[in-house]
């Protein structure tokens, strides 16, 4: 970066920048129960069941549905490659894409029942997908389907965990790969470089990589780097790196700290309260109030910042020039195994992640916590209750997870219906250092 950023964080500064940055979180009232959500030329896109696809121009609080199709299925996920492309992924194998803007959504045959966790398409005819059991590819808008992991080279086989995909241009795309599903685990990038007739195992040595995504039509990736490995082993310190290729990379700006939770074209979530844009000149300091309940699934435009919990909420966002001081941490992204899939997958999970650790002050060992769940018919959470958790807090969290899960819809007669389960859970609970 060309100039230091101070670490200081100086309240008088920030109250007189963005006085509406410590308002109160308000929930908008969306078309319909919002599974994922993007941004696009300064909008935001949402998506959810029936396969509805929704857009804001005013930060979230009016929405125009762009699509909608009764018993389609639920959307699991919306990204956009650039302004014109864009695609969602959900239940029973469907895909959407639009090329001018999200004005059309068009379905894209995929061949299988699997749920699509997440796509993306550089041009109308060249996507990548991650299903449940599997990553695919096409170079005809779906025609055709190649399976590019799980693979029979050896190198792959170990690597079982996806974390990110991304299609840039008709001869590129990559998939993040990792052995485990937390962010320390060993990870790869599998590229092609030859619109997927061929795929190689691609290596950045001394590097943990949490990120890949496009921006600006280049692959960029968000991580951490070892460095000085010559005084006792190094230290790890944050990095980007862009590409036009997938296999060589450049150094882009360096994050300010280790962003590399949860990263969006319009930047990566440092804690919660923060983003910092590291895809622009010097980046770029964002700050927003602390959001209870913040997960992966957010978005910003230039004024406001949403995310999905139970429901979409949302609140002012300010660009400052100062680092301010580090808040509580932000939701790490979670990496998808790679599993057959079941012949009956009715009522069965297609989402269900939630924090493996937790940090709590009052209580330090396994954390045993049971869940009430309420799924509508068409697989969203409708409530979670705590039934017992060794403290208030540490259920709550659980149960906050809980709240954005994503089920198979559940089938009686052939009709789907709403369903209860209670799941028991156990997580680490260590105490803050």
């Amino acid at each position: 970066m060309s100039h230091l950023l101070t670490r200081s964080f100086v309240v008088t500064f920030l109250l007189s920048t963005s006085p509406l940055l410590w308002g109160e979180w308000t929930r908008p009232s969306a078309p319909f129960q919002s599974t994922a959500i993007s941004q696009n030329e300064n909008s935001l896109w949402i998506c959810g069941p029936d396969a509805s696809i929704a857009s804001s121009a005013d930060g979230g609080e009016h929405w125009d549905v762009r699509n909608s199709k009764a018993g389609a299925g639920t959307l699991l996920s919306i990204r956009w490659n650039n302004s014109k492309v864009g695609a969602a992924g959900g239940a029973g194998g469907l895909v959407l894409l639009t090329t001018d803007g999200g004005v059309h959504w068009k379905e894209i045959p995929t061949s299988s029942k699997d749920a699509v966790l997440d796509v993306s398409f550089a041009d109308e005819d060249h996507g990548i997908a991650l299903l449940t059991s599997s990553v695919i590819y096409t170079a005809d808008a779906g025609k055709h389907w190649s399976t590019v992991l799980p693979s029979t080279s050896a190198e792959q086989t170990k690597f079982r965990f996806v974390l990110a995909l991304a299609a840039l241009d008709k001869q590129h795309a990559a998939v993040l790969v990792k052995e485990g599903p937390a962010q320390y685990y060993d990870s790869r990038l599998v590229t092609t470089s030859d619109a997927g007739a061929t795929w190689r195992t691609n290596e950045i040595e001394h590097t943990t990589l949490d990120n890949l995504l496009v921006v600006r039509e280049l692959f960029w990736l968000v991580g951490t780097e070892v460095i000085d490995r010559a005084n006792r082993g190094g230290h790890a310190v944050p990095v980007t790196f862009h590409s036009t290729d997938g296999v060589t990379w450049d150094r882009g700006s360096k994050p300010l700290i280790d962003t590399n939770n949860a990263c969006r074209p319009e930047g990566c979530l440092m804690w919660n309260g923060a983003f910092f844009n590291p895809f622009v000149a010097n980046g770029a300091i964002y700050t927003f109030p602390p959001a209870k309940g913040l997960s992966t699934r957010w978005a910003a435009t230039d004024k406001r910042i949403c995310f999905i919990s139970s429901d979409l909420e949302c609140n002012e966002v300010a660009e400052v020039k100062t680092l301010p001081e580090h808040g509580a941490p932000s939701p790490d992204l979670a990496a998808s195994a790679l599993q057959p899939t079941t012949p009956d997958s009715s009522g069965k999970c297609i989402r269900c992640d939630y924090p493996r650790i937790l940090v709590n002050e009052h209580f330090e060992g396994k954390a045993r916590v049971q869940l009430t769940v309420m799924a509508r018919s068409d697989g969203t959470v409708s409530s979670v209750d705590v039934v017992s958790s060794p403290r208030p807090e540490i259920g709550e969290e659980v149960a906050a997870a809980a709240r954005t899960w994503i089920f198979y819809p559940a089938t009686k007669d052939g009709l789907a219906v709403p369903t209860k389960r209670t799941p028991d859970l156990t997580v680490t609970v260590i105490k803050p250092r």
